[in-house]
């Protein structure tokens, strides 16, 4: 359905799978990272709207609760109301008006790494079972 009203939109692609280097191809092709989640999901900080900040993308999502709260914190995104299409707009309409705020938000997401945990600080704090876990694996 949203592939049909899209017809004809130039920027608009639906690529479906794509590889790594295909992610990257098209990420330096895009201004914004939209991460769209329905209203009540079950989730908190999926992958999606880390890859946008890692390739540089200020971060439109429909999350709230801790992806929000880092997206402001770090000024690295906004979140729209899940369902509220106005409310996206209004979001995208902001960073297309405003190449000051797009490039800021870029550029917020070598802040935002900074508030990834790490092992050394959270490890301690798990439960003995899962502690030896990132030991064996450095890599963790």
């Amino acid at each position: 359905r949203y592939m049909e009203q899209a017809k004809g939109l130039p920027n608009v692609l639906f690529p479906g799978w794509v590889s790594a280097a295909e992610v990257d191809s098209l990420m330096e092709l895009s201004d914004v990272g939209l991460a769209p989640y329905r209203g009540g999901a079950q989730m908190s900080l999926p992958n999606k709207p880390f890859e946008y900040m890692a390739g540089g993308l200020p971060v439109v999502s429909s999350l709230e609760g801790e992806l929000q709260e880092l997206l402001e914190t770090h000024r690295c995104g906004l979140t729209y109301r899940a369902g509220d299409v106005d409310s996206l707009v209004d979001c995208l309409k902001r960073l297309q008006d405003d190449a000051d705020l797009r490039k800021s938000m870029s550029s917020a997401r070598a802040t935002s790494a900074k508030w990834r945990p790490s092992n050394s600080i959270a490890a301690p704090s798990w439960p003995p079972v899962v502690q030896p876990v990132p030991r064996r694996f450095s890599g963790c």
